[in-house]
């Protein structure tokens, strides 16, 4: 190795080791913790030496989001069954996504934490936004696109369904993260497979069902005389019975 590309290798090196003393400070103490110099002194570092790879504070946070954003989208994409290139059962590819994601953030709490459980006022870098190689979120839209062009969540919007997916798996990976440190837990929580599978399967079949019952020209269930033949108009759909008919299918 040549003396031009050592220095490039202990450069990028350096750099992950001020990415990850960013990250660590963050999970400990927040955006308002993060100085320079506490960084720099994490790292045994001089201040004056880390400015010459980061301007400041808000430059670290915004390389440190690209960096475990984009290793977030590959874990998802990574998972057998989870990819978008190939030819998986559009229902069991969000599956798998489900399943990646929570693995993710079991693995690597603290960049979920500081990822998608800290407030971080500095914008992220754009130039990924979109592309499902390098957006975790266009990746999760592709896959919910993917299984509505096979006929599920008929009539639902993409991004409701995209954003409920993924509020679900966050709500279900944030309450575990939170108490990763009590070796008692408040209450008795069942396995983490489970609840990720439960939450999973609840929720794709009910955005089912609600798909199925706001419809357009669906007949409304008889419920008394003045509903007899009634339309159910879009919106006001009665979620609920339709829900347990496919939960009891399932």
């Amino acid at each position: 190795m040549g003396s031009v590309e050592r220095r490039e290798r202990e450069r990028q090196e350096l750099q992950t080791q001020i990415l990850d003393a960013t990250r660590a400070i963050l999970s400990e103490r927040g955006y308002e913790g993060l100085t320079m110099r506490a960084v720099a002194d994490r790292v045994e570092y001089s201040a004056a030496a880390l400015y010459k790879h980061f301007a400041d504070r808000e430059e670290l946070v915004r390389a440190l989001c690209a960096r475990d954003f984009y290793a977030f989208t590959q874990v998802l994409s990574s998972r057998p069954g989870a990819s978008l290139q190939g030819d998986a059962e559009p229902m069991e590819r969000l599956r798998q996504i489900a399943h990646a994601y929570a693995e993710f953030a079991i693995q690597h709490p603290e960049q979920y934490r500081v990822m998608f459980m800290s407030p971080l006022p500095v914008e992220q870098e754009q130039s990924m936004f979109g592309d499902p190689e390098q957006d975790s979120y266009a990746f999760v839209a592709r896959a919910v696109e993917l299984a509505q062009a096979a006929g599920h969540f008929p009539g639902l919007d993409k991004d409701l369904v995209t954003q409920t997916l993924w509020a679900t798996m966050h709500g279900v990976l944030s309450i575990e993260i939170a108490h990763l440190c009590l070796k008692k837990k408040p209450i008795p929580f069942a396995p983490l497979a489970s609840r990720v599978e439960t939450a999973m399967e609840g929720i794709l079949l009910g955005l089912q069902a609600l798909a199925l019952e706001r419809k357009p020209g669906k007949v409304a269930k008889k419920t008394g005389p003045a509903t007899k033949g009634a339309k159910v108009p879009p919106g006001r759909a009665r979620v609920a019975p339709r829900a347990r008919a496919v939960a009891k299918r399932a």
